[in-house]
Order: structure tokens, then sequence, then C-alpha cells
């Protein structure tokens, strides 16, 4: 079994044109080394503009970057379905995401049927896959698990959802072995940890005027009292937290950064003297340990970090501390400042995962 071009990524929570890189825009920038590829953005619509949480409506018309070789569009409508958590709602989430899906529109119709290889990531997209696979049932579909269902939040609904498209899914792609139990609905796993661009270890200038900083990138599980703790704690620190889609307290040493592209956010890692995963407390976010790409990026320049414990796992550079526990909170940071850099461990490019993904699979170990 193959998965050629063309190839079509599918998201509920992201768009290839935004600043913010996570592992798909990375995987559909290798994908289209390969062939046709396209990027496709769902559940986005008036009604997220006004609740404030997704600002990707202002891509709607906004083409392509320049001189990328990935298609991008926006399934934009005036509602969508909402992932409503309480088990009363279970009904509404069905017949919610079951409407949306049969009122596909037209290009986004002409995307399905034109890909080969979907790729559909976690999250509410997970209930696309029967009507993708419906209307396209020669595709290859790969379900990519950045993270647990459960871990983000999702309604028990997608979980089942998940289960029941299953059948239609030729293997799971996991970042980290420790998801496999949660994905056991799925027959065959590929276990591809996450990659990190080249570009990440081009030496970049010092952006701290030569005053010690800390750095957190990134909203996942986002903990604001880290910050509120820690900077009033260490006021001879400063920290800059950059894209955590928060406002926290007002700090001479503590500086609220909007979200920025990938590469700007390089060089603040590289120059910082520790760095910092401010996860709050998740069920079974155990599988952290291995798929935090903050994490990684620290470690892969061998900066120490803190984080909590349950993403420590082990590393000798990264300090764990008790979520809402202050004192231990600032044990950590004692303990990362008294740690000096040490050889860095670099992860794989990811080209390599990316060819990882598409590889030939054995029929037989479907």
């Amino acid at each position: 079994m193959t998965f050629d071009p063309p190839y079509l990524i599918v998201t509920a929570t992201h768009d290839y044109r935004t600043k913010r890189r996570v592992d798909l825009h990375f995987i559909a920038d290798e994908l289209s080394r390969l062939g046709e590829t396209m990027f496709l953005a769902t559940h986005s619509s008036a009604l997220s503009t006004l609740r404030g949480r997704d600002q990707r409506h202002e891509l709607r018309n906004v083409p392509s970057p320049v001189g990328s070789a990935v298609e991008s569009h926006l399934w934009y409508s005036m509602l969508h379905p909402v992932n409503l958590r309480p088990a009363g709602l279970a009904a509404w989430n069905a017949v919610a995401s079951a409407l949306y899906a049969r009122i596909m529109p037209h290009r986004v119709n002409v995307m399905v049927r034109r890909a080969r290889t979907i790729i559909v990531e976690s999250g509410s997209a997970v209930a696309l896959i029967p009507e993708i696979a419906r209307r396209n049932p020669d595709a290859r579909i790969i379900y990519s698990a950045s993270d647990t269902l459960r871990t983000i939040g999702m309604a028990r609904f997608y979980e089942h959802a998940l289960e029941k498209a299953a059948p239609l899914i030729d293997y799971a792609r996991l970042p980290s072995a420790r998801m496999a139990a949660d994905h056991t609905c799925i027959a065959h796993h590929r276990i591809i940890p996450h990659g990190l661009a080249e570009t990440f270890f081009a030496e970049r200038p010092d952006p701290y005027a030569g005053r010690t900083s800390a750095v957190s990138v990134g909203s996942m599980l986002f903990d604001p009292n880290v910050f509120d703790v820690a900077a009033k704690a260490f006021p001879h620190i400063d920290f800059h937290v950059i894209g955590s889609g928060h406002d926290g307290q007002d700090r001479e040493n503590l500086h609220w950064i909007s979200e920025m592209g990938f590469e700007d956010t390089i060089p603040y890692i590289q120059h910082a003297r520790f760095g910092i995963a401010p996860y709050r407390s998740a069920s079974m976010a155990d599988y952290l340990v291995d798929t935090s790409m903050k994490l990684m990026q620290f470690a892969a320049i061998g900066l120490p970090a803190i984080c909590p414990d349950f993403a420590q796992g082990g590393h000798p550079l990264r300090f764990g501390y008790t979520v809402g526990d202050d004192a231990s909170l600032l044990r950590a940071v004692e303990r990362a400042l008294a740690c000096e850099r040490r050889w860095p461990d670099h992860p794989r490019t990811w080209r390599q995962v990316t060819a990882e993904m598409v590889a030939p699979l054995d029929d037989a170990a479907r």
C-alpha cells in the first residue's frame, strides 16, 4: 500500500497561512516536495469569530504564501459544530457534525475528491472522516494524532466518532508510543516522533540585550500562574511569553508577546538562560514527555527547562514541578538557573518524519 500525491491535510484548528507553525505546517512543506499538496482548514465560522477564539477568518481571502507549493483553503461558514462537552448534548454534536459534513462546499469537495492521500488531524475534524471516505473511497486516510482527544478536552462524542471511523483509517501516526493505548480502535500505528526544522540551528542575534532571560513559546494547556509566581520571585530575570493567547500580570520583567512566526522565535530560544513549558494539569497528558515541541526545541540546543512533573520524563535538562505548588515551581527555576547548557539532543528533521509517514505500508500489517 502506497501513500501517493495529491496530498490533503485536514485540520479543524490550524491554517497553513498563520504565523504559528505546528507539525502539520512542516509536514505540508515536505509533502509539497513530493507532489501536489493541499491544506484544508475546517470548523471556522461567524460563530467562532464572535466567540473570539478563532482568528482564522481573517485569512478567508488571503492567497497561499508567495513561493509556497501548498494550496491553502479555509472552510468558512455561518455556523459549524461546537465542542459541547456535557454528555446530554452528545446528540446535538452528532447531528451538527453530520449536517456540517453533508453541506461540504464545492471547493472543499473538489479538494477531497482530488486527493489520493488524506491526513486528518486529531480534533473536531475526526467527525468528517466518514464523509471524506464516502466522497473519495479510493483515498488512503492517515490519522495524525497531534494530541489525544481527551487531553485537548474534546467531548466524548468525538472519541466515539473516531472509533466509528477507525475501519476507514489506514494507520494512525502517533508521535509518542505513550499514545497507543488511546488509539487501540485503529488497527495499525506508526510511532513517528516530531521533527525540527534545519533552520533552527542557524545562529541568530541576541534579542535580550544581555539580560538573564527565560522564554516560553506556544499556547497549549497554558498556565499563566507560572509566570505570575516566577516573575515576582525572580525580579532579576526577564520572562518572555510568546504566543500564549493570554495577558497576565503587568510586571517590568514579564513580557507578553503576541504570536510571531516560527523563525522569529528562534533567537529567543537560542539566547535564553532556560526555557519554560508551562502546561496546566490535563487528563492523560504524560505523552507530552515525548511530543512537546517546545521541550524538544530546548533540548536540541542543550537548554535547561522547567516543566510540570508529568512532562519531565527523566530528562536530565528538565526540572519538574507540581502544578499549583508555588514552592515546587520556584525550586525548579532555581535548579534550571544552576544548570549549565549541555550537549544538544539533535532530533530528526521534518523531511525524515514525512518520509516515514508516506513510506509504503504492508497490506498484511493492516
